[in-house]
């Protein structure tokens, strides 16, 4: 039982690590590549619509994607997303 317990701690430790790891590695190879070759400041930001997004329902998910592909499903979407919650 323990090891099981453990297991899960690390396993939760190592995602945690990674995500951090990972946006502060792109941060600082968009921060060089922009500023070497562009000449442009990049600032440090998080988009918490699209975090947001990956946490509806897959209906839900289907429903936001379809109002930027046809314009003609726009009506319908909010009722899809409505019923998918």
């Amino acid at each position: 039982m323990l090891s099981i317990q453990l297991s899960a701690r690390l396993g939760g430790l190592g995602t945690v690590a990674g995500i951090v790891l990972g946006a502060v590695l792109a941060h600082a190879l968009t921060h060089y590549f922009s500023s070497t070759f562009f000449a442009l400041g990049v600032g440090f930001g998080i988009d918490w619509s699209i975090v947001l997004v990956r946490f509806l329902p897959r209906r839900a998910q289907i429903g936001l994607r379809n109002v930027g592909r046809r314009r003609r499903r726009s009506l319908s979407t909010p009722l899809v997303i409505a019923l998918a919650c």
